[in-house]
């Protein structure tokens, strides 16, 4: 025949493993935490890299605007009439192709 244990005795048992159950998500709440940090941190600089990436390409193609622009105010500026009738023909072109649809 199996001997029950007391009362006193399942309670304390049941008191050592919630304790023991406690003490792990405690450990698992601080890695997850670790982790989400370190995901953090991670993602920050990636953040921080494409930014300055961004700022770099930015620069480049302000400056090649600027140029672009300098350039075709240099143009204007030495051949007014013929720079009018370019755009005029543009023009005329794009109403046409516009018009059809």
């Amino acid at each position: 025949m199996m001997a029950h244990s007391s009362p006193q005795a399942q309670l304390t048992r049941m008191q050592a493993e919630i304790d023991r159950l406690r003490h792990q998500l405690s450990a698992t709440a601080e890695a997850l935490g670790d982790s989400a940090a370190s995901a953090g941190r991670q993602g920050m600089l990636g953040l921080r890299d494409a930014y300055e990436q961004a700022r770099v390409y930015g620069d480049v193609a302000r400056r090649q605007a600027e140029e672009a622009t300098g350039k075709a105010r240099d143009q204007v500026k030495a051949r007014p009439l013929s720079t009018l009738a370019g755009a005029f023909v543009v023009g005329i072109v794009l109403g046409a192709l516009l018009g059809r649809r």
